[in-house]
């Protein structure tokens, strides 16, 4: 029996790109001696070739990504809602540190930019939907909202009837 089927976690990597991790990623693309890479393009005689220098080129890179830019690992587990991605979990435990500081302030503005991550999600699914099959219509309904918390999903997707 294979042990993905049984897996209920799965991690994300959110990483914080900040103008000054930016800079400092940028700088680093810039200082890297590439003339490894471009001499084995020079060389290159084959598709495998190019796949192994390509290869190469990504480590490099993802390197200097995980060196320069910092991230967070954030866990998704199957009791989380459909809408739940690293970045959100992330933000919302930012939200509550502020929120049990006593920065009101600050984690309502953390508050708002959930709510728009949270609603362009949600969108997202509902864009795909086809209302000529009702059911699948209602299915992506159903899994884009949260029903256990908010059942009206009229003021969830700002409709408005009449």
């Amino acid at each position: 029996m294979s042990t993905s089927c049984l897996s209920v976690r799965s991690p994300g990597t959110v990483f914080k790109l900040t103008p000054v991790a930016l800079d400092n990623l940028s700088n680093a693309l810039q200082l890297y001696n590439w003339s490894g890479i471009t001499l084995a393009l020079d060389s290159c005689d084959s598709s495998d070739e190019f796949s192994k220098i390509y290869d190469d080129y990504i480590c490099i890179v993802k390197h200097l990504i995980n060196t320069h830019i910092p991230s967070k690992n954030v866990t998704i587990s199957q009791r989380d809602p459909p809408f739940m991605t690293p970045k959100i979990k992330l933000l919302l435990r930012e939200r509550n540190k502020l929120r049990r500081k006593g920065k009101i302030e600050q984690a309502n503005v953390k508050s708002d930019k959930i709510c728009k991550l949270i609603t362009k999600h949600r969108s997202k699914v509902l864009s795909n939907a086809d209302n000529h099959n009702i059911k699948q219509l209602w299915s992506m309904v159903k899994s884009a909202g949260n029903w256990k918390s908010n059942g009206n999903l009229a003021s969830t997707y700002n409709v408005t009837f009449g």
